[in-house]
């Protein structure tokens, strides 16, 4: 099931050996409860899941969409989730929301191929062309890299590198000869992985905890030379362009595009990406 939460453990009638304590039998019947499926717990939420993509389906997006609103004000937020809000907005026709959505979606699941081809299809619709400075491929590369690592598999691929890099040297102590060359090998190739591992852990955490980006929601917004409607008017920009935001001040956000272009917007005419 798609439902991230963490769900609550119960208790339930178990046959345990007489003379196992009231504290060890406790712990035991959490360990086992709280390992079952979480559909055992969550079948409210994937019931009201269901409902959202059954209106999906049937071509009510609005409806869906409602439906989806529910189930994250409830809490329960996942990729596949924020991925279906997605869909269900791109298909009601509001770029600005899909490619919101998309973003979100793609921070939960960097490596997901669809979440990262619909989110480049939507951008490609929209108004604004954002010309990015060149940049040397080896960063391009980083950045690829990043993006298809969560930190969560990071954390887990660094976790089995080191684990055997420890093995690895283990045996190696206890060995001589064409053994002894071939472990010492394996100790520092395993070594290298769990060091490329942390490394990309460190740029994602770096990313997420960047300056914040947002979405353009309306049509059109005009971006200022300060934080005063009636300053000078540098640009303007469209719906779905995504921005970075600098400094906050009064209502007022001052924004920062790939192209290194700034100006003040009303903080009301976007959204914040990293909501959840």
């Amino acid at each position: 099931m798609w439902i991230n939460r963490r769900t609550a453990c119960y208790n339930r009638r178990s046959l345990v050996p007489a003379g196992i304590r009231k504290m060890e039998l406790l712990l035991l019947l959490l360990a086992v409860f709280c390992a079952l499926p979480p559909g055992v717990h969550a079948s409210p939420v994937q019931d009201l899941a269901a409902e959202g993509d059954a209106a999906y389906r049937a071509g009510q997006y609005e409806r869906a969409i409602n439906i989806y609103q529910r189930v994250i004000t409830g809490g329960y937020v996942s990729g596949p989730l924020l991925y279906n809000m997605g869909n269900a907005w791109y298909k009601r026709g509001d770029l600005g929301h899909a490619i919101l959505y998309y973003e979100r979606a793609k921070r939960m699941m960097p490596h997901n191929r669809d979440v990262r081809y619909n989110l480049e299809l939507a951008r490609s619709r929209t108004v604004d062309r954002i010309e990015r400075p060149p940049r040397l491929p080896i960063w391009n590369l980083v950045d690829t890299l990043r993006d298809m690592v969560s930190r969560e598999l990071g954390a887990r691929l660094a976790w089995i590198f080191t684990l055997a890099a420890a093995l690895a040297f283990a045996a190696l102590l206890n060995l001589r000869g064409t053994l002894r060359r071939v472990f010492r090998g394996l100790t520092l190739a395993f070594s290298a992985l769990a060091l490329v591992s942390l490394i990309l852990i460190g740029l994602r955490v770096a990313a997420d905890h960047g300056p914040p980006t947002a979405v353009i929601l309306v049509e059109k917004v005009s971006l200022h030379s300060a934080p005063d409607p009636t300053s000078l008017e540098v640009f303007s920009l469209h719906t779905g362009t995504t921005v970075t935001i600098v400094k906050q001040l009064e209502g007022w956000w001052e924004v920062r595009l790939e192209d290194g272009r700034q100006g003040w917007m009303p903080g009301r005419a976007a959204e914040i990406v990293q909501a959840f």
